[in-house]
C-alpha cells in the first residue's frame, strides 16, 4: 500500500531513480563500479584515502574491478567485517593495493606454476619439461610463474621477473625494497624467506592480534595445488623481527617495495 504521507509524484520519482522504498535497510546493496552490485553491511569505510563500503564476507567483494582491504586496516568497519570493498579505479598504480589486485589475477585464474616463461623449457624437475599454461592472457606469457615472478608481475617489474635474491634482505638494491617490522605489513607488501627460498604477497591479518595471516603465492609444481593460490596460516612473531608461517614451515622477513611507501 502506498504510504499516505508520500505524494504520488515523489514516489514515482523514487521508483525511476531505483530507490527501494520498502524495507530499504533490510538488505542494502551497493554499486561500486560498472554496476557490479554487492551485498554490504551498509557502513561506509576508507583505506589510504580510498572509499567504499564494509562487507561481511570476501565473496561480497569479488570482481576484477573491486578489491578488499582488511577490516583491521580499514576505517569504519567492525572487527566482524571482512573489510572495506573499494573500486580498483580509485587505486594509485604505484600502491600496494594495485599490486595486490594484480597478484589476485593469478590466484583467481589459478595460474600454473612454471620456472620459465610460456613455451620455454622449465628447469624445475618437478614441472613439465616445457612450460604450457592454459591461458590466453598474452601479458603473462613473458613472465615465469614462480613465487618471485608473481611479485614481479604484481608490481609491474620487467619480465621474466626478478628472483628472491633481488628482494630485501638478500638484494643489494635498497631503492627496490627494504625490511620492515611484521607489524607494519600493509596490503601488497611481501614476505621473503630465510633461508632464501620463497616469497609471498601479503594480503591482510586475519585477527587483530596479528597471529594469523592471509597471503598469496605461487607454491611450486610439487605442491598441491601447483598453482597460484591463497595461504591462510597461524604465525609466530620471532625476537629477531622475522615471522614463522606455520602452514609453510618457513621463517620470513617482512619486506616493503619502494613503490608501496607512504604516502600511498
Amino acid at each position: 500500500m502506498l504510504p499516505s504521507v508520500l505524494p504520488l509524484a515523489v514516489f514515482c520519482l523514487l521508483l525511476l531513480l531505483g530507490v527501494n522504498t520498502v524495507n530499504a535497510s533490510s538488505s542494502p546493496r551497493i554499486i561500486l563500479n560498472d554496476e557490479q552490485a554487492h551485498t554490504s553491511s551498509g557502513s561506509s569505510c576508507s583505506y589510504n584515502k580510498m572509499y567504499g563500503f564494509c562487507v561481511a564476507s570476501a565473496s561480497n567483494c569479488h570482481s576484477p574491478k573491486l578489491t578488499l582491504t582488511n577490516s583491521v586496516a580499514s576505517k569504519g568497519c567492525a572487527s566482524s567485517d571482512a573489510g572495506c570493498c573499494i573500486a580498483i579505479d580509485q587505486i594509485n598504480p604505484s600502491c600496494g593495493t594495485a599490486a595486490h589486485a594484480r597478484a589476485e589475477q593469478w590466484v583467481d585464474f589459478a595460474l600454473q606454476y612454471c620456472q620459465s616463461p610460456q613455451g620455454k623449457p622449465d628447469p624445475d624437475g618437478a614441472c613439465s619439461k616445457i612450460c604450457q599454461r592454459n591461458t590466453t592472457n598474452a601479458m603473462w606469457d613473458a613472465y615465469r610463474s614462480d613465487c618471485s615472478a608473481l611479485v614481479s608481475w604484481a608490481y609491474g617489474l620487467p619480465a621474466p621477473g626478478l628472483t628472491t635474491r633481488d628482494f630485501a634482505p638478500w638484494g643489494q638494491n635498497t631503492s627496490l625494497s627494504r625490511v620492515i617490522s611484521p607489524k607494519e605489513l600493509a596490503i601488497g607488501d611481501v614476505i621473503n624467506s630465510t633461508p632464501r627460498e620463497h616469497i609471498m604477497v601479503f594480503s591482510h591479518w586475519l585477527d587483530a592480534s596479528m597471529s594469523e595471516i592471509a597471503l598469496m603465492e605461487e607454491p611450486g609444481c610439487s605442491v598441491d595445488p601447483p598453482h597460484a593460490s591463497w595461504v591462510y596460516s597461524p604465525v609466530t612473531h620471532n625476537d629477531d623481527g622475522t615471522i614463522t608461517v606455520h602452514k609453510k614451515n618457513k621463517t620470513f622477513y617482512a619486506v616493503r617495495l619502494s613503490t608501496n611507501e607512504p604516502p600511498c
